[in-house]
């Protein structure tokens, strides 16, 4: 029923003749011209406006999936974009604009979003996945040294930490006079094979100040330093070993050595 509040509107309760801003109790309530604020009131007041149900949906364009929308009533529309959007397929019936491409350069495509997730997904699956993932700066503390982390694909992030932590276990065999970490790998264990009245040899240790917390091993695998032949723990620079400015002499058969570092010299237990 129209609203008999509207100063706007003057209602006729019967069939005759209308004046202008005259309607019947049967039609709208709101001016025959003008618009005002009858027709505001009519539209938003829920005891004056009409029913979903009975106001026509002319049909519109089909989902991105083909699926139609019909001439129907508002009511049933409403329920229809629901329903489309809660089921299933509803993504699929979503367009999708171009995205931008992953970290190796690659893009997500897709014509609807069931496509695009499908896409990401697919490529972040697959082998080469890693490699399109963006991996954020970091830096921490491994073994007391610094080590960081370059802002890269998370592929190469891994790369370089494996190559690290395998530069790190690296063991050897040395016979001769050697720099460690030579090379730029880390030595971890050291088995050095001297033979007997041989007069040995010369391991020169790596800079202290790069290597806070190292630990290295030394192993005598033949037995034959105290047989005429030694090895000669040569200093960096002017750091001390076991608090003495000079070099250290490994010369116990089968003898076994931990050397740690504290960042400025060594000390072997």
């Amino acid at each position: 029923m129209p609203s008999t509040k509207d100063p706007n509107v003057i209602v006729k309760p019967s069939p005759g003749k209308l004046a202008a801003g005259e309607v019947q109790a049967s039609s709208l309530a709101f001016p025959l011209s003008g618009g005002g604020p009858g027709l505001a009131a009519h539209v938003i007041d829920p005891l004056d406006a009409h029913q979903a149900s009975a106001i026509g949906y002319q049909g519109g364009s089909a989902w991105a999936d083909a699926t139609t929308n019909p001439a129907t009533t508002v009511e049933d529309q409403l329920d229809k974009l629901v329903t489309d959007l809660a089921a299933t397929a509803g993504a699929a019936r979503v367009g999708a604009a171009s995205t931008g491409n992953f970290a190796d350069g690659s893009p997500a495509t897709g014509a609807d979003i069931q496509a695009l997730i499908n896409s990401v997904v697919a490529k972040l699956a697959a082998t080469a996945g890693a490699a399109r993932v963006g991996g954020a700066a970091s830096a921490a503390s491994f073994s007391g040294a610094p080590w960081s982390i370059s802002a890269q694909a998370v592929n190469s992030q891994l790369s370089g930490l494996l190559a690290a932590i395998n530069a790190e276990y690296r063991t050897r065999t040395v016979s001769t006079s050697t720099t460690l970490d030579s090379g730029g790998i880390r030595d971890k264990v050291v088995f050095m094979t001297v033979g007997t009245g041989s007069g040995g040899f010369t391991l020169t240790l790596p800079d202290p100040a790069s290597n806070a917390g190292r630990v290295l091993i030394l192993i005598d695998t033949l037995g034959n330093l105290a047989l005429g032949s030694a090895v000669t723990l040569a200093r960096f620079g002017s750091e001390k070993i076991n608090n003495l400015e000079s070099n250290y002499v490994l010369d116990a058969t089968y003898g076994r050595w931990l050397v740690v570092c504290d960042g400025a010299n060594w000390h072997i237990v």
